[in-house]
């Protein structure tokens, strides 16, 4: 699912003219008890993935949405009351 060669794809963006900063976050047992989330940028990712200590299964999310908070941000729109009248 990407881990074995996530540090070849960020190369990759990065000599395809992607930001260094570029958020990437990747997601151990999604779903599982036991889920992971380590975030990182591009440039980390690319210079050392193995630092991350990566392990499949895992889903790799690259953009800036990887770089959002986890909780809380759909939460505070979901109470915001022109979405409550829209969906009630």
């Amino acid at each position: 699912m990407g881990v074995s060669t996530a540090g070849a794809i960020a190369k990759k963006l990065l000599e395809a003219g992607f930001s260094p900063s570029l958020p990437v976050i990747a997601i151990e047992n999604a779903s599982r008890d036991d889920e992971r989330r380590v975030l990182a940028t591009v440039a980390d990712l690319a210079a050392n993935p193995d630092r991350l200590g990566l392990k499949s299964p895992a889903v790799l999310i690259f953009g800036e949405v990887a770089g959002l908070p986890a909780h809380g941000l759909v939460e505070g729109i979901l109470a915001l009351e022109e979405v409550k009248r829209l969906y009630a």
